[in-house]
C-alpha cells in the first residue's frame, strides 16, 4: 500500500520529468549501447522494497525502454549476482551520463 501511494505522489511524478530531462527522454541502457530509443519507465536500480530510503534519489533511478526493462528484471530475478552486475552497470552509466551532461555534448 505504501508503494502505490509512493508511485501516485507528486514527488515521484517531479522525479520522474527530472530522469527524462536528464537522459534526454531516451532509454539509457539502449543509449549506453549506441542505441536511440524512447524511454518508457523509470527504473529503481535498488528497488524501493529493498530501500525505501531511496526512492526518490536520482542517483538510483534510469529510463527505461520496455524491452530493457524487462531484461533488467530478468536479471535481477536470476540470482544475486547477476543483480548486481546489472545494478552496477546502471550505476555506471548513470555516472557517464552525469559527466557527459557536464562535459559537454552528447
Amino acid at each position: 500500500a505504501r508503494s502505490k501511494a509512493f508511485y501516485n505522489s507528486s514527488a515521484w511524478k517531479r522525479l520522474v520529468s527530472i530522469i527524462r530531462i536528464r537522459n534526454d527522454g531516451l532509454c539509457a541502457l539502449c543509449y549506453n549501447e549506441g542505441i536511440r530509443s524512447k524511454g518508457a519507465m523509470i527504473h529503481h536500480i535498488v528497488p524501493v522494497k529493498d530501500d525505501w530510503g531511496k526512492r526518490l534519489d536520482t542517483s538510483n533511478c534510469i529510463i527505461l525502454c520496455r524491452e530493457c526493462h524487462a531484461k533488467v528484471h530478468s536479471a535481477y530475478d536470476k540470482n544475486k549476482k547477476s543483480k548486481e552486475d546489472m545494478q552496477k552497470l546502471l550505476k555506471h552509466i548513470i555516472a557517464d551520463k552525469k559527466t557527459l551532461k557536464q562535459g559537454g555534448t552528447l
